[in-house]
């Protein structure tokens, strides 16, 4: 049956080795050039004072020694079960001493970047069957090799190793950087970041408003601890003091506001007429005596618009005598009220312009 359907065959398993042992080369060329690129990197952090990005950064390059360190084991079980393909072929059952070899490659087959390592195990299943290849990829029968399936682990590496490994890259660039003793431990990974490192205002670049708060909401009429005002006095030449970051012991600096400009910039205000009047509230009180009149009185210093006089009356027209309904109107008053014409007297002048 396995004949009809295309059981295992040398000639179709063999190719494929060949061809996993030259893409793991190419795929280890690969990635050692972007190691040496993060190793640059990493020292570019550390000087800028960037902690917490360059362990991220190192820790990728503890997983690509990891993966590259594994693809060598790979290779050389590679290599092994090329030289034993003949006795892998005579043997129904898996040999003892291949067994390893055969059980890590299917393990592997699935977690490298290695295609050819699929068609390998697909291989090795049509000759040993489904359950062979269920328990290898389980690895229940503790046959993988066990560096193998540390290095293609998915767990993160202990903070130990990382932290040695930004030590030694910090001294191949001649940085003077010490990691913390305190965070290496072999039983555990690197710390989450905490974003202790990262510049505050970084985008726009403006660090001063960090000061005095980082955009923290406080509860009504609270002031923050750091918060140091800074008198009007001093706030000019700009929105900020100073244009360099500051820290938090430099004060936040008021925008300076524009000279105010005088109101009458561009226009003349007429100046008040000299023979306007002056009211007296103290003296507003009517007075029937003076003048002719119980009028609204004034003050002593009121000042009244010059007013043209009458025309003068001509010397022939006959003046007619006050009547005595005009005598009493007129003797009101000790001032001017007399001079005022009656009826008569006017109706002679009309009558005299008239003609």
């Amino acid at each position: 049956m396995d004949f009809i359907f295309g059981g295992f065959k040398i000639s179709k398993i063999k190719p494929n080795l060949k061809m996993s042992i030259q893409r793991m080369h190419i795929v280890k060329a690969k990635k050692a050039e972007q190691i040496k690129r993060s190793k640059k990197d990493i020292a570019m952090l550390l000087k800028n004072g960037k902690e917490e990005k360059a362990r991220i950064r190192c820790e990728h390059v503890v997983r690509e020694d990891f993966t590259i360190e594994a693809y060598e084991i790979l290779e050389l079980l590679c290599e092994l079960i090329l030289e034993r393909l003949k006795l892998i072929e005579a043997e129904e059952e898996c040999p003892f001493d291949m067994r390893e070899a055969v059980s890590t490659l299917v393990y592997a087959a699935t977690r490298t970047e290695v295609p050819e390592l699929i068609k390998v195990k697909e291989q090795f299943q049509k000759k040993y069957g489904k359950d062979f290849i269920r328990n290898a990829m389980k690895n229940q029968d503790r046959c993988v090799n066990a560096r193998v399936i540390q290095k293609l682990s998915a767990q993160p590496p202990n903070s130990w190793i990382v932290l040695n490994y930004m030590k030694e890259i910090a001294s191949a660039f001649n940085l003077s950087w010490k990691p913390n003793e305190d965070d290496a431990r072999f039983d555990a990974p690197c710390s989450a970041p905490t974003g202790n490192d990262v510049l505050q205002g970084g985008g726009s670049h403006i660090t001063q408003p960090y000061a005095q708060t980082d955009g923290r909401i406080t509860k009504p009429g609270a002031v923050p601890s750091t918060f140091q005002p800074v008198p009007m006095a001093q706030a000019v030449g700009g929105i900020y003091q100073n244009a360099t970051p500051a820290g938090p012991s430099q004060a936040f600096s008021a925008p300076s506001m524009p000279p105010q400009q005088p109101a009458t910039q561009g226009f003349d205000i007429p100046s008040a007429p000299t023979n306007s009047l002056t009211f007296d509230n103290r003296n507003n009180k009517g007075n029937g005596g003076d003048g002719g009149g119980g009028g609204g009185g004034m003050s002593a210093g009121a000042t009244l618009p010059s007013v043209p006089p009458a025309p003068a009356a001509p010397e022939d027209l006959p003046k007619a005598a006050p009547s005595s309904s005009n005598s009493n109107n007129n003797n009101g008053g000790s001032g001017g009220g007399g001079d005022i014409p009656g009826f008569d007297e006017l109706s002679a002048r009309f009558a005299a312009l008239r003609g």
